[in-house]
């Protein structure tokens, strides 16, 4: 048997360990689908920061009552399918204008209808703002009409 100093060094050497880790991530895993599936997931988070903005700014208007945020039959439970709606409207317009995410995801949404940046070029923007500013005009117009003159935003309970 080896000295307990020999199997440390055995399994924990720095660079030897670190190479052979970065090789078994980029057999498991390749990069660029990461990177692909990271783009993705950045258009879509987008829209809901947006939405999450135009509720508290504009639909709300800075104010949440804070006794019902965590009542199951508060003003706010439920699901905001408002909100819902305005996220996937601004994913569609950014896939619509440059697909993003994954080789198979890009060629599907191609075949569809195919991506043109052209508007984005013309108005000197990048896609992915064009969508929030889209999906952030859909909620506060959806907000200001239908949320403002109810008490719940939803019947759906969570």
């Amino acid at each position: 048997h080896p000295p307990p100093t020999e199997i440390y060094t055995l399994y924990l050497s720095s660079a030897a360990s670190d190479v052979y880790k970065r090789q078994l991530v980029a057999l498991v895993v390749p990069i660029t689908f990461v990177r692909q599936v990271a783009d993705l997931l950045v258009v879509l988070i987008a829209q809901m920061l947006v939405v999450l903005l135009a509720d508290y700014f504009f639909v709300r208007r800075r104010y949440y009552e804070t006794d019902n945020l965590y009542r199951r039959k508060g003003t706010h439970a439920g699901v905001n399918l408002y909100g819902l709606v305005a996220v996937l409207v601004g994913f569609v317009v950014s896939m619509l204008i440059n697909p993003v995410g994954p080789d198979g995801w890009v060629s599907t949404v191609e075949s569809i209808v195919p991506g043109d940046s052209a508007i984005a070029e013309s108005l000197g923007l990048p896609p992915t703002l064009i969508s929030m500013l889209v999906a952030f005009a859909v909620y506060a117009g959806l907000g200001r009409w239908k949320i403002r003159e109810k008490e719940t935003v939803s019947d759906l309970r969570v």
